[in-house]
């Protein structure tokens, strides 16, 4: 199982809809403990990406690791879709 440090950023002032969403970084890790070790050491880095991607207007409310998985659920109970090429005929993945 892989994990990746995960962001979920506030978009209430651009008017998102849905106004939150969870961002995966690129980087992945073999254990949950390997991810969460380098959240502090990312911090930084991440913050500012967000504040450049957003040109300020976004916020994070939360860090933290885990799975692409949890991320598709996590993100689909936000009431983002989940995207094509993630969805499987009758896997955990499929809308609905």
């Amino acid at each position: 199982m892989l994990f990746w440090i995960t962001v979920l950023v506030n978009l209430t002032l651009v008017n998102a809809d849905p106004p939150m969403g969870w961002l995966q970084d690129s980087r992945y890790f073999e254990t949950k403990a390997a991810c969460e070790e380098k959240i502090y050491e990312y911090t930084p880095n991440i913050y500012a990406s967000i504040h450049n991607w957003t040109n300020g207007l976004g916020s994070i409310e939360k860090i933290e690791c885990m799975t692409e998985e949890e991320w598709i659920i996590k993100n689909s109970e936000l009431g983002h879709s989940v995207p094509d090429n993630m969805k499987t005929p009758g896997g955990l993945y499929q809308e609905g």
